[in-house]
């Protein structure tokens, strides 16, 4: 059940990473006891930005605390290039 409601949300076209992972947060936030690793799988096959899912798979990612940190610092990128 975890996992099927975190499937739900899909990154849209033209959708930033940033609020891809807002919509993320606020699904995955009202869901009691989600395990790190349903919820970055449900991330890793739900985004379609490229740029991101590169540099989550060029490190072993197990904690959702480790996606968090990448997908801010990428999210600071992504800000900086839409000025």
């Amino acid at each position: 059940v975890i996992i099927n409601d975190l499937m739900h949300i899909r990154q849209q076209s033209q959708e930033t990473v940033h609020h891809f992972w807002a919509r993320f947060l606020l699904v995955k936030d009202k869901i009691k006891d989600c395990r790190d690793e349903d919820a970055i799988s449900a991330f890793r096959n739900n985004c379609m930005d490229e740029g991101i899912l590169n540099a989550i798979n060029r490190r072993c990612i197990s904690r959702f605390a480790d996606l968090a940190t990448i997908v801010h610092k990428y999210c600071t990128i992504e800000s900086a290039w839409k000025i």
